[in-house]
């Protein structure tokens, strides 16, 4: 997939798209760094030349939602149902 982007014949959108996909449905290969993210600064690595539009791109985001999720659940809440301070 990531060739068939790069080669031009995928747009982005499409890429991401198939890109989360794939995430959802392979939780294994993502959680260490869902684990690792949580607990210190992550750095992911990109060999692509556009900065905007690359795996790397899509994974921080579909990470950062992950970890986003992950905190609404464990926050106590309130009775009312609003989150604590």
């Amino acid at each position: 997939m990531r060739r068939t982007f790069k080669a031009g014949d995928l747009s982005f959108a499409l890429f991401r798209e198939r890109y989360r996909e794939e995430l959802a449905a392979h939780p294994e290969h993502w959680w260490p760094l869902l684990s690792a993210a949580g607990q210190e600064r992550l750095t992911l690595i990109y060999a692509a030349r556009d900065e905007r539009h690359n795996n790397a791109q899509v994974l921080a985001e579909w990470l950062q939602e992950q970890l986003d999720r992950h905190a609404e659940q464990s926050s106590p809440t309130c009775p009312a149902g609003r989150r604590l301070p």
